[in-house]
């Protein structure tokens, strides 16, 4: 006995969205005719563009509640190290009632009231909370979130303003003099820097391309 093939929710679901869009722009569609008919000087010299989109509308407390679980994952330890996918794939499986999460979220704009939010869970569950004043995304938030976690686990994280000219490299308020080393049939420019007593030689070109990546 052959089955029957089971129906398929997901495909009359986008039959129904396809045909409620098509009768809503066949209404904008006449609407604007008859307004052209009513108004023929104006419709002689302006067009009318518009564009009406079906979409889904997201259920109560959707934002809330789906930005609290991507926290809670940022916040776990190794969290900011994972990928947002990563992040994202888990959060749909603790919320099946959300169909549509997406890795967009990261670059979602923040409203105040969900960085308020944040910073709460922040503060929370962070042993030393961090800032996030100026983050303006979930992206951002991840990554200050990430260079908390590596000087945690002791990476040294050294800001600092670097000037390099054709004679001097300045870092901070100590300037190195820029001399030419030869290395066979090549040359390269250097400064040297004290390191246990002794002057060691460090490649300036090397240098700026590291500064600039």
């Amino acid at each position: 006995m052959d089955k029957k093939p089971k129906p398929n929710a997901y495909t009359d679901v986008e039959k129904a969205l396809a045909q409620y869009q098509s009768e809503l722009n066949e209404m904008f569609k006449s609407g604007t005719e008859r307004l052209a008919a009513k108004y023929p000087g104006f419709a002689k010299e302006y067009g009318i563009r518009s564009q009406i989109n079906v979409f889904k509308k997201r259920p109560p407390q959707y934002y809330r509640r789906v930005m609290d679980q991507i926290m809670l994952y940022l916040l776990k330890d190794g969290g900011s190290g994972r990928t947002q996918k990563s992040i994202i794939e888990s959060v749909r499986g603790d919320l099946p009632e959300y169909d549509s999460i997406s890795e967009t979220l990261f670059q979602k704009q923040l409203e105040p009231w969900e960085k308020k939010r944040i910073k709460l869970l922040i503060d929370d569950r962070m042993k030393k909370p961090i800032s996030i004043h100026g983050c303006r995304t979930l992206s951002q938030i991840k990554e200050r979130l990430a260079i908390a976690e590596q000087v945690k686990n002791g990476a040294r994280i050294i800001k600092a303003t670097v000037k390099i000219s054709d004679e001097m490299v300045a870092a901070g308020d100590t300037s190195f003099r820029i001399t030419r080393k030869k290395t066979g049939k090549y040359e390269y420019p250097i400064i040297r820097v004290t390191i246990d007593d002794k002057r060691v030689p460090l490649r300036v070109d090397a240098l700026t391309v590291l500064l600039e990546s």
